[in-house]
């Protein structure tokens, strides 16, 4: 990562955070990586780059209140860029269908609703996401949600790579995958 020529910025997941963060976890992921959420601007586009493992179940109660209260306040910011917002998370909102069952590759039911809409209003047009180790291109509502494959383990004799968006002036994007070699 060190060897990057432009900023990085980290969003845990699941196997740095454990599927329920412990305090021990956070810390360690603070330690060595830095934040575990981000807001910044580029050329126009905000950019919220957060820690959805608060959004599963949690004895870290009053962090998983300290992060809702960040996420609301960004996507109140997220507002004065005119749609040009995008999202990005570990675990994707939804996998297949915003109203699909709770699973490992979801936001939980009882919020997921509620929180595509935020996103709505707040006028995000994009989200990013992982977990899942597959590529994903889904919509709702307005939001196209994009999911990378794996840098390091997949599931189908994939190859191992990433995936770089690039958002051009006319708005238009492209989300490339790029295999490591």
């Amino acid at each position: 990562v060190r060897r990057f020529d432009m900023p990085v910025v980290f969003t845990p997941g699941n196997h740095d955070l454990g599927n329920s963060v412990t305090a021990e976890n956070l810390a360690r992921f603070r330690r060595v990586f830095g934040r575990d959420r981000d807001a910044f601007a580029v050329k126009g586009w905000f950019f919220i780059a957060g820690n959805s493992q608060f959004w599963r179940p949690t004895d870290l109660k009053d962090e998983q209140s300290e992060y809702e209260r960040w996420v609301s306040a960004r996507l109140e910011e997220a507002k004065d860029y005119g749609g040009h917002a995008v999202g990005i998370t570990h675990i994707p909102p939804f996998f297949k269908t915003p109203d699909e069952s709770d699973s490992y590759n979801n936001y939980p039911l009882a919020g997921r609703a509620r929180r595509l809409a935020r996103y709505r209003e707040a006028g995000l047009n994009l989200y990013l996401a992982g977990h899942t180790h597959c590529y994903g291109n889904r919509a709702a509502g307005g939001l196209t949600i994009l999911n990378a494959e794996t840098t390091c383990c997949n599931f189908d004799g994939l190859p191992y790579g990433f995936r770089l968006l690039t958002i051009r002036e006319d708005e238009s994007y492209s989300w490339d995958f790029h295999r490591i070699a």
